[in-house]
């Protein structure tokens, strides 16, 4: 479980990825709402996690679903 604050500044989330790529697009779900938000957070490999910094607009007493998946240039 991540923990993300209701404000309105980057947040840093570190994860430990399947494939460790900084072409990465998150996607946050509000359970109560089922809205999705796309996200392109700045990525960076550091000590065998990937930190995804982004501006999450949450709020409070809520429940997302985040997902990361990774970035298909075609």
């Amino acid at each position: 479980m991540k923990h993300l604050l209701p404000i309105d500044t980057e947040q840093t989330i570190s994860i430990i990825p399947r494939e460790y790529t900084t072409d990465v697009t998150i996607i946050l779900r509000d359970d109560s709402s089922n809205i999705e938000t796309t996200l392109v957070p700045t990525s960076n490999i550091s000590n065998d996690y990937l930190e995804l910094s982004a501006v999450f607009t949450l709020k409070e007493g809520r429940f997302y679903d985040l997902k990361v998946i990774k970035t298909t240039n075609s």
